[in-house]
Protein backbone atom coordinates (compact mmCIF):
# COMPACT_ATOMS: atom_id res chain seq x y z
CA UNK A 1 0.00 0.00 0.00
CA UNK A 2 1.57 3.38 -1.04
CA UNK A 3 1.70 5.99 1.92
CA UNK A 4 0.36 9.52 0.57
CA UNK A 5 2.97 12.15 1.58
CA UNK A 6 1.77 14.71 3.53
CA UNK A 7 2.55 18.35 2.02
CA UNK A 8 1.18 20.42 4.90
CA UNK A 9 2.48 19.40 8.58
CA UNK A 10 -0.24 19.82 11.56
CA UNK A 11 2.92 19.65 14.20
CA UNK A 12 4.71 22.93 12.93
CA UNK A 13 4.36 25.99 14.53
CA UNK A 14 3.76 28.52 11.99
CA UNK A 15 5.57 31.04 13.64
CA UNK A 16 8.77 29.15 14.10
CA UNK A 17 8.38 28.04 10.42
CA UNK A 18 8.29 31.82 9.57
CA UNK A 19 11.56 32.08 12.04
CA UNK A 20 13.32 29.72 10.01
CA UNK A 21 11.98 31.53 6.59
CA UNK A 22 13.21 34.80 7.37
CA UNK A 23 16.90 33.37 8.17
CA UNK A 24 16.70 31.68 4.20
CA UNK A 25 15.86 35.18 3.07
CA UNK A 26 18.23 37.31 5.22
CA UNK A 27 21.27 37.94 2.70
CA UNK A 28 19.57 37.25 -0.50
CA UNK A 29 16.84 39.52 -2.74
CA UNK A 30 14.00 36.35 -2.20
CA UNK A 31 10.64 37.05 -0.96
CA UNK A 32 8.80 34.27 1.26
CA UNK A 33 5.47 32.47 -0.02
CA UNK A 34 3.05 31.38 2.37
CA UNK A 35 0.77 28.68 1.21
CA UNK A 36 -1.96 28.35 3.56
CA UNK A 37 -3.72 24.74 2.98
CA UNK A 38 -4.36 21.50 4.50
CA UNK A 39 -3.62 17.65 3.38
CA UNK A 40 -7.25 16.93 3.31
CA UNK A 41 -7.65 20.24 0.86
CA UNK A 42 -8.20 18.58 -3.05
CA UNK A 43 -6.77 21.89 -4.42
CA UNK A 44 -4.15 22.12 -1.60
CA UNK A 45 -2.93 19.53 -2.98
CA UNK A 46 -3.46 20.03 -6.73
CA UNK A 47 -1.32 23.34 -6.35
CA UNK A 48 1.35 21.91 -4.48
CA UNK A 49 1.83 19.51 -6.95
CA UNK A 50 1.72 21.81 -9.97
CA UNK A 51 4.34 24.44 -8.58
CA UNK A 52 6.47 20.68 -7.42
CA UNK A 53 5.71 19.04 -11.17
CA UNK A 54 5.80 22.46 -13.62
CA UNK A 55 9.50 22.98 -14.18
CA UNK A 56 9.50 26.96 -14.75
CA UNK A 57 7.47 27.15 -11.81
CA UNK A 58 9.52 25.34 -9.63
CA UNK A 59 12.71 26.78 -11.06
CA UNK A 60 11.44 30.63 -10.52
CA UNK A 61 10.32 29.56 -7.06
CA UNK A 62 13.54 28.31 -6.35
CA UNK A 63 15.52 31.77 -7.56
CA UNK A 64 13.03 33.88 -5.92
CA UNK A 65 11.15 32.73 -3.02
CA UNK A 66 11.40 30.46 0.01
CA UNK A 67 8.16 28.88 0.27
CA UNK A 68 6.58 27.72 3.62
CA UNK A 69 3.68 25.89 3.74
CA UNK A 70 1.11 26.91 6.40
CA UNK A 71 -1.46 24.10 7.86
CA UNK A 72 -4.70 25.71 7.99
CA UNK A 73 -6.30 27.29 10.94
CA UNK A 74 -2.89 26.15 13.13
CA UNK A 75 -2.91 29.99 14.44
CA UNK A 76 -5.23 32.28 14.10
CA UNK A 77 -3.86 34.90 15.41
CA UNK A 78 -0.88 34.19 12.48
CA UNK A 79 -3.99 33.74 10.13
CA UNK A 80 -4.95 37.37 10.64
CA UNK A 81 -1.70 39.07 10.16
CA UNK A 82 -0.32 37.15 7.47
CA UNK A 83 -3.40 36.42 5.44
CA UNK A 84 -6.16 38.85 6.59
CA UNK A 85 -8.34 38.40 3.93
CA UNK A 86 -8.40 34.20 3.76
CA UNK A 87 -11.63 32.87 2.71
CA UNK A 88 -10.65 29.92 1.22
CA UNK A 89 -7.83 27.22 1.11
CA UNK A 90 -5.07 27.32 -0.45
CA UNK A 91 -4.59 30.81 -0.17
CA UNK A 92 -0.90 32.54 -0.82
CA UNK A 93 1.01 35.37 0.91
CA UNK A 94 3.82 36.89 0.13
CA UNK A 95 6.19 38.50 2.71
CA UNK A 96 9.47 40.33 2.01
CA UNK A 97 12.43 39.84 4.31
CA UNK A 98 10.88 42.35 6.92
CA UNK A 99 8.20 40.12 7.47
CA UNK A 100 5.74 42.93 5.65
CA UNK A 101 2.65 41.29 3.70
CA UNK A 102 3.21 42.13 0.52
CA UNK A 103 0.21 40.72 -1.80
CA UNK A 104 -2.46 38.04 -1.23
CA UNK A 105 -3.94 35.96 -3.82
CA UNK A 106 -7.09 34.03 -4.48
CA UNK A 107 -6.38 30.44 -5.46
CA UNK A 108 -9.11 30.06 -7.22
CA UNK A 109 -8.41 32.68 -9.86
CA UNK A 110 -5.08 30.38 -10.44
CA UNK A 111 -7.36 27.31 -11.44
CA UNK A 112 -8.52 26.23 -14.80
CA UNK A 113 -10.22 22.75 -15.40
CA UNK A 114 -9.30 19.87 -12.38
CA UNK A 115 -5.94 21.73 -11.77
CA UNK A 116 -4.42 24.94 -11.74
CA UNK A 117 -2.88 27.26 -14.99
CA UNK A 118 0.82 27.54 -15.16
CA UNK A 119 1.04 31.25 -16.98
CA UNK A 120 -1.54 32.35 -13.87
CA UNK A 121 0.88 30.89 -11.52
CA UNK A 122 3.85 32.65 -12.60
CA UNK A 123 1.82 36.01 -13.67
CA UNK A 124 1.28 36.02 -10.22
CA UNK A 125 4.65 34.94 -8.41
CA UNK A 126 6.68 37.46 -11.05
CA UNK A 127 4.50 40.34 -9.30
CA UNK A 128 0.67 40.84 -10.65
CA UNK A 129 -2.13 39.37 -8.78
CA UNK A 130 -4.87 37.48 -10.54
CA UNK A 131 -8.55 38.94 -10.08
CA UNK A 132 -11.92 39.36 -10.98
CA UNK A 133 -14.75 36.31 -11.47
CA UNK A 134 -12.78 32.95 -10.56
CA UNK A 135 -14.57 31.66 -13.66
CA UNK A 136 -12.95 34.93 -16.04
CA UNK A 137 -9.91 35.92 -13.90
CA UNK A 138 -7.92 38.80 -15.13
CA UNK A 139 -4.80 39.99 -14.84
CA UNK A 140 -4.97 42.49 -12.10
CA UNK A 141 -2.53 45.36 -10.57
CA UNK A 142 1.07 44.86 -10.16
CA UNK A 143 2.33 44.09 -6.59
CA UNK A 144 5.63 43.37 -6.89
CA UNK A 145 8.64 46.38 -7.14
CA UNK A 146 11.60 45.82 -8.80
Amino acid sequence: METKTKVYDETLDPNEQLKEAFKLVENSNKLILLVHGGNSCFWCTKLHQKMESDINIKQFLEENYVVVQINNGSDKVFDNKYAPNLIAYPWLSVLDKTGKLLVEQRTGHLEEGSGHNSDRILTFLKGKKIVGDTKNPQIGEEWKQN
